[in-house]
């Protein structure tokens, strides 16, 4: 014989998914009729990091996925994402051209920022 202590329910459990990385789909615009190449995405990237932070605070680790003449999709950890963004925001030339780098989406899974796009 059960007593209703013995048939009562167990607690719920949820489970949360969690991605070490955030991925951002980002468009780069420069006033000057500069063709744009993989190495210069990078190196605007770079330089937002450094003149916010300098060298040492803009070293954050950040993968390319694909690049192509003005936009770019990039993968960085999470925990280096605000940096990045405050940094790509504030940036306003780049080598004395006027540029600016637009974050068009971001989300912690790739599949949903290829669905948004």
């Amino acid at each position: 014989m059960q007593t209703a202590s013995a048939t009562a329910l167990r607690p719920q459990r949820t489970r949360t998914l969690s991605c070490p990385f955030i991925y951002a789909s980002l468009a780069l615009r420069l006033d000057a009729n500069t063709a744009v190449t993989d190495k210069l995405f990078q190196d605007v990237v770079s330089e937002a990091l450094r003149q916010l932070y300098g060298y040492i605070g803009g070293s954050i680790h950040s993968d390319f996925l694909s690049i192509t003449q003005l936009s770019a999709t990039l993968r960085v950890d999470k925990r280096d994402w605000n940096k990045l963004w405050s940094a790509l925001t504030l940036l306003t030339s780049y080598n004395g051209v006027k540029c600016t780098v637009e974050v068009i989406t971001h989300s912690p899974f790739l599949q949903s920022l290829a669905a948004a796009s």
